[in-house]
């Protein structure tokens, strides 16, 4: 199964939770939607995104530059669990 298919089956899911619920306001319905949207919107990405890292001097915590070495292997980490979850 592919991103496209699992992305159109928790659409679809997300989809009959809403209309099933409208009579109730119950907040764990809600949540359940948020967490449905959030897969959806995760699968749907094509880049990896990397926050930024700061290198910090002790003076004031002022900022000296960015941490190429932390993103690097932030970005490495992330693109390693990609590649185990497609099954590559």
């Amino acid at each position: 199964m592919d991103k496209k298919e699992i992305t159109r089956q928790l659409q679809e899911a997300s989809n009959w939770i809403f209309v099933v619920s409208k009579e109730s306001d119950e907040p764990h319905i809600t949540s359940m939607l948020e967490g449905i949207e959030n897969a959806i919107n995760n699968l749907s990405m094509d880049a990896i995104e990397v926050e930024p890292m700061y290198i910090y001097t002790d003076e004031e915590l002022s900022v000296q530059g960015y941490d190429i070495e932390g993103m690097r292997i932030e970005f490495e980490k992330k693109l390693d669990c990609i590649i185990k979850n497609a099954g590559l």
